[in-house]
């Protein structure tokens, strides 16, 4: 289910699903959270799933700002304070 944010003065759409652990993925750029689509459902059912669309993308605002990893670290931040999440999951490939 999509729902809404403001971080810092932005408004920000994403999707959440499920309960446990937060994971929050973030897509590439060009993309939306829309991308994450056959992802969420499977793993909603081990953890609370957060999947924004990130500034400049998706339904999310558009602001004029500088766009870059530093920015975006900093959004990320700024969103997990937003929505009380004081840890996510941290990423790991089980391949190896």
């Amino acid at each position: 289910m999509d729902e809404l944010a403001i971080v810092d003065g932005i408004k920000v759409v994403y999707q959440t699903e499920g309960h446990g652990e937060p994971v929050i993925l973030l897509h590439g750029n060009g993309l939306s959270h829309g991308m994450w689509k056959y992802n969420i459902g499977p793993l909603s059912r081990r953890f609370r799933v957060i999947a924004p669309d990130l500034p400049g993308f998706g339904n999310s605002d558009k602001p004029d700002a500088p766009y870059g990893v530093e920015y975006y670290v900093a959004f990320l931040a700024s969103f997990m304070d937003a929505l009380k999440i004081e840890k996510a999951a941290p990423c790991t490939n089980r391949s190896r």
